[in-house]
């Protein structure tokens, strides 16, 4: 595991934003846009929650203001937190699925029962564990096919 050097930061992917460029968290709580680079693309993937090493860019009339340097896993993130002065303490309490799973869940308050009914819409049942499917429409013949019919009687199997 390398440590970040000379201007080198750690920070935590908020998302993507298209065309390689990647929305960051720095430890203060500011947010701004990364650059992969081109030796990355279609290589790596970055999931949002994820922690990073950028470098500071330099760009005149440019949103981006950093570049990707190395995408930390979870056990380079383990060794980090273990090295004292070096991970920084306001992403000390957050790991990357669970920075993630924080995102999705704020603001959603959802009883026992909200989840049991969702989750038997999801399976296909109501209430009564019925397949819901016996409420609909039969499906309509497609017009422009040539429908073909056989006529299977008893009568032609018995004389061979």
């Amino acid at each position: 595991m390398a440590l970040p050097q000379e201007g080198q930061q750690i920070v935590r992917a908020c998302g993507s934003r298209g065309s390689n460029l990647i929305e960051v968290e720095y430890p203060d709580g500011r947010s701004t846009l990364c650059l992969l680079p081109a030796k990355f693309h279609k290589k790596l993937w970055i999931k949002k929650g994820s922690f990073l090493y950028i470098e500071a860019v330099a760009e005149a009339d440019s949103s981006v203001t950093g570049q990707i340097v190395r995408v930390l896993y979870e056990d380079d993130v383990k060794q980090l937190k273990k090295v004292p002065g070096v991970w920084p303490p306001e992403f000390q309490q957050l790991q990357p699925l669970e920075a993630v799973l924080q995102d999705k869940l704020q603001g959603v308050d959802l009883s026992d029962e909200e989840i049991n009914r969702t989750s038997e819409k999801v399976d296909g049942r109501d209430e009564s564990g019925s397949d819901s499917d016996a409420d609909l429409p039969p499906i309509q013949r497609i017009q422009n096919r040539r429908v073909v019919e056989y006529e299977v009687s008893e009568s032609d199997s018995e004389e061979e």
